[in-house]
């Protein structure tokens, strides 16, 4: 399958990767291990240009009677000399990006807590056109996803080598590849943190079996949408393009994928035993924030202490999510609500902030919720 785009100077021509460009004549890519691009060459073998790289993309030295936007890893070099990388414009004068990293980094692989640094430090290795999985981090990824499938977490791998064809690329001596590696939509980062969440709460829920036992299987997977990750019976989507994905996120969307497996049964049950406990109250004046009880979009009168706080969407479910989360990371939870002892006058201290989460009733709930299942587990 190919595809021809035109930037108003020349056409492209693309397969998998970018085969050539066209204007007056129609030159071809040649690139090195990292697809920069070393040379244009015409149908007959003659160069037309030909450039070399410093470790960074600097362009060293230049030569020919062509040209082309597209240098360092394959990517487009603007007027300033910067490198478009999608999410980011990188700078190979000083080695780093122009801006910062979404991602926060992780503590395991300290380079990465650098958010301005290109490819942490190895850039004859690594590329970065986005943040995707890279033909270097294929086999962590892959891993990742063997891993999982224990857990019967099952994720839908989009990386990886593809083959290509082309008739319009069938010209005697002229030298091209029928396969290219497919970068896909996922992060390494994405995965390790999907990795940490089904860990974290298979070991919260007693074990791998009764991990299955409650979940079942989870198929995730890619999508469009516009909240960072959903999860429903069976399925955890995570979004396309925002890449912020995190293991509590991971934690929460799997409640509702538990919750959905039961018939929503579990946040229903939720909202019972809370309200029952503490019974529900409404201020007498709502907050802008929709942060009290009733106060909200959903017009959710919650009894007790939310497990990380109330926004405009808080209904029974999310309620649900939000606590078995808080119950996997209880000290995450309290960072998420001891702002509300303080702020908004402490008007929302009694709806919103509790010292430890471990003595509320979500908890409670959450704790003989899973007391259950292992014990129904254990019936079977």
């Amino acid at each position: 399958m190919t595809q021809i785009l035109n930037d108003g100077t020349n056409s492209y021509l693309y397969g998998l990767g970018r085969i050539a460009q066209t204007n007056t004549s129609t030159e071809y890519f040649l690139g090195d291990a990292l697809r920069s691009v070393r040379q244009l060459s015409m149908t007959d073998g003659e160069v037309t240009l030909a450039q070399s790289y410093d470790p960074y993309g600097t362009v060293t030295h230049t030569g020919g009677t062509s040209s082309t936007p597209y240098g360092f890893t394959g990517e487009t070099t603007d007027a300033n000399g910067l490198i478009y990388l999608r999410a980011r414009y990188y700078n190979p004068a000083d080695a780093r990006f122009m801006s910062r990293d979404t991602w926060a980094g992780d503590v395991n692989s300290p380079l990465s807590l650098n958010r301005w640094m290109y490819v942490e430090g190895n850039p004859v290795n690594l590329t970065d056109p986005s943040g995707y999985i890279t033909e270097k981090e294929s086999t962590e990824a892959n891993k990742i996803v063997k891993d999982l499938r224990v857990y019967r977490v099952f994720v839908r791998v989009d990386w990886g080598m593809a083959h290509f064809s082309s008739s319009y690329m069938n010209q005697p001596g002229v030298p091209f590849s029928t396969c290219a590696w497919k970068k896909g939509q996922w992060e390494l980062a994405e995965l390790r943190e999907l990795k940490m969440g089904v860990r974290d709460l298979s070991r919260s829920m007693g074990g791998l079996n009764k991990f299955i036992f409650n979940l079942g299987y989870v198929d995730v997977y890619k999508y469009k949408m516009s909240h960072k990750a959903a999860g429903g019976k069976n399925y955890l989507k995570v979004n396309y393009d925002k890449h912020n994905l995190d293991r509590w996120t991971v934690v929460h969307e799997l409640g509702h994928s538990w919750d959905a497996k039961n018939n929503w049964k579990w946040s229903e049950g939720l909202e019972i035993f809370t309200t029952a406990l503490g019974p529900r109250t409404q201020p007498s004046v709502c907050d802008a924030d929709q942060r009290l009880p009733g106060c909200n979009n959903a017009g959710y009168v919650y009894g007790g202490i939310p497990a990380a706080g109330s926004d405009k969407n808080f209904d029974a479910r999310e309620d649900f999510a939000e606590s078995l989360a808080a119950y996997v990371y209880p000290g995450k939870a309290h960072d998420r609500v001891k702002k509300y002892r303080y702020i908004n006058n402490g008007i929302y201290k009694d709806f919103l902030y509790y010292s430890d989460y471990r003595t509320t009733d979500r908890w409670a709930y959450i704790d003989s919720l899973i007391r259950l299942s292992i014990h129904l587990q254990q019936q079977k």
